[in-house]
């Protein structure tokens, strides 16, 4: 569980808690994601952190759970644009996007490269993220909603960052999109991917 005070993990018979002083970005945490090795990403109000959990927390339980977990931490001292962290998601090279209160940024396992902006993206804010079959990744923000050509930007990737405004279609009010702020986490696709 996601809580203002940390994670909070039931291991069947009591609760443990993984707070910022076990090595958490941030205690406030904002989001979850599960990526496809199973290993959880936690958005919080410092940053993200992976946290993984070995098995013997919950099948063989001493008197310091904690000692089977392992946690990394990234923040602005690693690079991110901002600590606050709103939603995670994998595309299908495994890469975390990562939306946060300025922009949002890619995320290898190595390097994060943020994009705002400057970029083209229409706002800093950015409440809200979801893939589209690994080919455009959807932003909820303060001002619409952006959609990012990710075949065209894993396509043409050269460090260069100028050639990004046209992989970017923005929709707001005058585009149809009757809400203009999205709120955070508040997005989904159907079984079709729509």
């Amino acid at each position: 569980f996601g809580t203002e005070n940390g994670i909070s993990i039931y291991n069947g018979r009591k609760f443990i808690s993984i707070l910022k002083s076990d090595g958490l970005a941030g205690d406030k945490i904002t989001c979850f994601h599960k990526n496809r090795q199973g290993k959880i990403w936690a958005g919080t109000d410092g940053g993200f952190s992976s946290v993984l959990i070995d098995a013997q927390v919950f099948d063989k339980p001493g008197n310091d759970e904690t000692k089977n977990i392992s946690v990394s931490s990234y923040s602005s001292k690693d690079g991110l644009s901002d600590n606050t962290v709103n939603s995670i998601t994998e595309d299908g090279k495994g890469n975390l996007w990562i939306c946060t209160d300025n922009g949002i940024a890619n995320f290898d396992g190595e390097t994060i490269i943020n994009f705002t902006v400057r970029d083209g993206i229409s706002s800093n804010l950015v409440n809200s993220l979801i893939l589209e079959n690994d080919n455009y990744l959807w932003l909820g923000t303060n001002k619409g909603i952006d959609r990012f050509d990710l075949a065209g930007y894993y396509s043409k990737s050269t460090g260069e960052k100028a050639y990004l405004k046209n992989l970017i279609n923005h929709y707001g009010r005058e585009e149809g999109f009757t809400g203009v702020e999205c709120n955070r986490d508040a997005i989904c696709k159907d079984k079709t991917g729509n």
